[in-house]
């Protein structure tokens, strides 16, 4: 038994040479190519989060983003607040073709889900840029209510308990809450 190594190789110059002594044309197989062509280019995005995730009490947000028929997503949370996608461009009428479909889908931490919903999506919409800014407060909106009791008899009534309520059934939220005041804590 004989152990024999072989590297097959191929170089264009002998491509080139049985082409060219079989008498064919060399421009029948050989087309020439501008590698600044948008054929070679790749469609990016990067999505970036202006949430603030802690005040707003976000655990993370999906991106799908769909180019053509492939769809690709990015996960966006307190410590990546940025993702990027890329595919293989596609080209129509000799121009790449931009539009890249996007939407998203806030999910929160800490959430009652009899109270508030847990996940917000988004609408789809059609982007062309290739830096996505996400602003999930388009999405759902957190207004402060103060309670303050102001020149309040303390000494007659010692504790005072509070019950606020906020229902939109629209959005699936029905909040209760209750909060006890006291002249330490008006």
């Amino acid at each position: 038994t004989v152990k024999r190594t072989i590297h097959p190789q191929g170089h264009l110059a002998g491509i080139t040479r049985i082409i060219r002594d079989q008498g064919l044309d060399l421009a029948k197989f050989i087309i020439p190519v501008d590698l600044d062509d948008e054929w070679f280019e790749r469609r990016r995005v990067a999505a970036r989060s202006r949430a603030n995730f802690e005040e707003d009490g976000i655990a993370a947000i999906s991106v799908r983003m769909q180019y053509g028929d492939e769809p690709r997503n990015v996960v966006l949370d307190s410590p990546t607040a940025t993702g990027a996608v890329d595919w293989a461009s596609i080209i129509t009428d000799g121009a790449m073709r931009r539009d890249v479909q996007v939407s998203y889908e806030v999910s929160f931490k800490n959430v009652d889900s009899s109270e508030r919903p847990v996940t917000l999506a988004s609408p789809p919409r059609v982007t062309d840029v290739e830096l996505l800014e996400i602003n999930p407060r388009e999405l759902y909106s957190i207004v402060p209510v103060p309670i303050v009791a102001l020149s309040f008899p303390w000494k007659q009534y010692p504790t005072v308990e509070v019950r606020t309520r906020y229902r939109d059934e629209a959005s699936g939220i029905n909040i209760a809450d209750s909060f006890l005041l006291t002249e330490r804590a008006p």
